[in-house]
C-alpha cells in the first residue's frame, strides 16, 4: 500500500513542479494525469477479461507439451 501512495505523491509533485517552473500549462498536466488513469485502468482490467481459462487434459496419464 505504500508504493502506490508514494507513486501518487511523486506524480503530483512532478506535475506541480512542471507547472510552477513554467514548462507546462496546468491543463497539459491535468490531461496527462487523466490519460494515464484511463490507460492504467484498461491495462488492469483487459487482461483479466480476455484471459483464456486453463483447459484440463483429456488423458491424465499423458504428459503435457
Amino acid at each position: 500500500m505504500v508504493a502506490p501512495a508514494l507513486a501518487l505523491v511523486l506524480a503530483l509533485a512532478t506535475g506541480a513542479g512542471l507547472v510552477l517552473r513554467g514548462y507546462h500549462w496546468p491543463l497539459d498536466v491535468l490531461g496527462s494525469w487523466c490519460l494515464c488513469l484511463v490507460l492504467l485502468l484498461l491495462s488492469h482490467r483487459l487482461p483479466a477479461r480476455y484471459a483464456r481459462p486453463l483447459r484440463a487434459s483429456r488423458d491424465p496419464s499423458a504428459p503435457d507439451r
